[in-house]
């Protein structure tokens, strides 16, 4: 399965991907430096958030053409490396 970049909603758990998620969704406000994630109805909560805090999500092809997962349709991929300890 491909890996994408996105960033969740604290408050739902859905993950939206940088590349493929609507304008509507994401956007860079600049006027507090940060980017800006409105979240899709039922949810509809608004997050701030830096680059440094979007993550590597492991999804199916045909969720990340809609732009979004919902809880249970990814998982999300530890950045880093693998512990070989």
């Amino acid at each position: 399965m491909p890996i994408r970049m996105g960033i969740t909603c604290e408050n739902c758990g859905t993950v939206y991907f940088v590349a493929s998620a609507s304008r509507d969704r994401i956007q860079f406000d600049s006027q507090v430096d940060a980017y800006r994630l409105i979240c899709a109805s039922p949810c509809k909560k608004m997050r701030l958030f830096q680059r440094t805090e979007i993550r590597a999500y492991q999804i199916t092809t045909d969720v990340f053409r809609l732009g979004y997962a919902r809880r249970g349709d990814y998982e999300e991929v530890p950045l880093g490396g693998t512990d070989h300890g």
